[in-house]
């Protein structure tokens, strides 16, 4: 059998934006793909520690997390990438002083920092999310063993916004997302980074791999393979440059996607 790989984006993809379900119709989808033999993996945004139980039981072969910073692959970690120590202190001394709110994310966790103009609604939503995963910085960061792999910022009306993109250009790739929000990646990451590096692990052809997404973040692996799939309530920029638009999550798109090309 020609042997394919699906790669799933999370947050609007597998889980519904609005109720934040996955549908039965997703779980089985997944399941029968892989026992026909197929790879499922899983390219997110979220950090490995971020990535719920609810997904992970799903049952996938592999993740790529972190926008390509972390490969996983059958109990194995094959690529583990995380920000120096001393720029994870320089990015959070930087945004203090240029009112930056920012959320970093590392391998088992989020942080956030009050000192940076954070406002309670924001650590409440953090919170609610992750529960204890959520830690703050405290004032003292440079006493602190602070580590990261990506971060999400606001700007706000305080921001230093100029200096802020000025610096970042230097070790960062900068994604806009939604409602006002901008995901830092490190330069030379992304989730096409990601697909190429498992892929060329396992001798996929590129024309046996198939991704799918929703939303800006997801461009990069879109692109990168010819089968790329955009769920149904997606931006019209990806809708532009995919191959196939499916259905919406809670209507069943991923098992209308995978029946599609074949894959279940």
């Amino acid at each position: 059998m020609d042997k394919k790989i699906v790669f799933f984006d999370i947050d609007g993809t597998l889980v519904d934006n609005e109720t934040h379900e996955i549908p039965e119709s997703t779980k089985e989808a997944i399941q029968i793909m892989r026992k026909r033999g197929h790879i499922a993996v899983i390219n997110t945004g979220r950090t490995w520690g971020n990535v719920d139980k609810k997904i992970r039981d799903i049952g996938f072969d592999g993740y790529i997390c972190g926008c390509g910073t972390y490969v996983f692959y059958h109990g194995q970690w094959l690529l583990k990438s995380s920000l120096p120590h001393t720029l994870c202190i320089e990015t959070v001394e930087n945004f203090r002083k240029w009112n930056i709110p920012a959320f970093y994310e590392g391998f088992d966790g989020m942080y956030f920092d009050t000192e940076a103009g954070w406002i309670d609604d924001n650590i409440r939503l953090i919170k609610k999310t992750i529960g204890e995963r959520a830690k703050e910085i405290p004032k003292e960061v440079s006493e602190t063993d602070l580590n990261f792999d990506k971060f999400c910022l606001y700007f706000v009306s305080q921001s230093d916004k100029e200096k802020a993109m000025e610096w970042m250009e230097q070790y960062f790739c900068c994604i806009k997302r939604e409602h006002g929000m901008m995901e830092i990646v490190p330069k030379g990451y992304s989730k096409a980074t990601g697909i190429e590096y498992i892929r060329k692990q396992l001798q996929i052809p590129i024309e046996n791999c198939y991704a799918i997404g929703d939303s800006m973040n997801d461009l990069p692996m879109l692109q990168a393979v010819p089968n790329s799939i955009v769920m149904g309530e997606a931006p019209e920029e990806l809708v532009k440059i995919c191959m196939f638009q499916t259905k919406k999550v809670m209507e069943d798109g991923i098992f209308f996607a995978l029946r599609q090309y074949g894959l279940i």
